[in-house]
């Protein structure tokens, strides 16, 4: 894996792992 800065065309695939993580996952998002 090589490391790179998110992107616009990433937003989907983070916004995805990010609503995954905040309804399932036990941090506070804040």
């Amino acid at each position: 894996m090589t490391p790179r800065e998110a992107t616009e065309a990433d937003l989907p695939a983070i916004t995805a792992i990010y609503a995954h993580h905040v309804a399932h996952g036990a941090g506070t998002f804040e």
